[in-house]
């Protein structure tokens, strides 16, 4: 039988993404890996006699569902022993993998298996080269690494170095008939109103309906972002009001009946990072009628600051 070359291979991968072009080149060894184990996990394969190939010889992927983890670490062992006298590079690994369809957190598992010298630094390298990912995010690198097997230490340094968190300064002031925004925008719903008295701000008054949004940008999020309110809880005369509302950020909810339980202005702050990513985030405020309001809530600012 005739082999490609490494690189016929990758160039015949890039024209049809099919494992079976793969399967073909790579024969099999011993069936006994992909047929006999129902299910096999990546710790039967490794120990698995039938994975000590040699020269032309390499097993067969056809019993095994791609791409899968599973199946991007065979692929690396048994491309890597077929093409042993070529010295394939784990860039040229992963850009072949890439092609086959596996995703960041499989190529980086397998790589990391099959080239142990791989350093956090050589992987963050090759996952941002112009040929593999290089508008990912800190998030999907950090994640990547996370599934390989690196702890948070060993990643935390090396990814921030990559990606510099960037500052979020965006403010919203509502203490004047016209909401004043600094690098957000604010939507108010129903019942949203100037209120002028104590001080100013604005008040929400419909129960189940009344709400406000704001949308700003973020870049490189870090987990130290926070959320900023100067609100308070009306009262009832002279006694405290009930004012829930539920904080809302990106279509998950933060704060459920959060009350601010005061009947002066009071500053609470929030850690955000981990609700927010790259690019546009929405925070909405939506006052709750479950269980019933009873006072209405009150806001003089809302920053996010991180």
């Amino acid at each position: 039988m005739i082999y490609l070359s490494f690189d016929e291979l990758v160039n015949t991968l890039e024209k049809n993404k099919d494992i079976n072009d793969l399967s073909s080149q790579l024969q099999k060894v011993n069936s006994n890996v992909v047929h006999s184990i129902p299910n096999p996990t990546p710790s039967d394969v490794t120990t698995h006699s039938a994975m000590r190939v040699s020269g032309n010889a390499a097993v067969n992927l056809e019993g095994f569902h791609a791409p899968s983890p599973l199946a991007a670490l065979m692929v690396n062992k048994a491309v890597k022993q077929v093409y042993k006298d070529d010295e394939i590079t784990p860039l040229q690994m992963a850009k072949l993998l890439k092609q086959l369809d596996y995703s960041m957190d499989d190529i980086t598992l397998a790589i990391h298996q099959n080239y142990p010298n791989q350093t956090v630094e050589d992987l963050v390298t090759l996952l941002l080269d112009p040929e593999m990912y290089p508008q990912t995010t800190k998030l999907q690198v950090t994640n990547a690494l996370y599934s390989a097997g690196f702890d948070q230490n060993q990643i935390d340094p090396v990814v921030n170095e990559h990606f510099p968190s960037q500052s979020i300064e965006a403010k919203a002031d509502f203490s004047n008939r016209t909401i004043q925004t600094t690098n957000l925008t604010i939507t108010t719903g129903p019942g949203m109103v100037y209120n002028e008295y104590y001080k100013h701000s604005w008040k929400m008054l419909y129960p189940g309906r009344s709400f406000l949004e704001a949308k700003f940008n973020a870049t490189n999020v870090n987990l130290n972002v926070d959320l900023i309110l100067v609100n308070l809880t009306s009262s009832m005369g002279s006694q405290p009001g009930y004012s829930p509302v539920d904080i809302v950020i990106n279509g998950k909810l933060f704060k459920d009946n959060y009350n601010p339980g005061s009947m002066n202005y009071k500053k609470d702050i929030f850690k955000i990072g981990s609700f927010l990513f790259d690019g546009e985030n929405t925070l909405r405020i939506e006052f709750q009628s479950h269980p019933w309001a009873k006072t209405h809530y009150w806001i003089q600012s809302l920053e996010i600051k991180g």
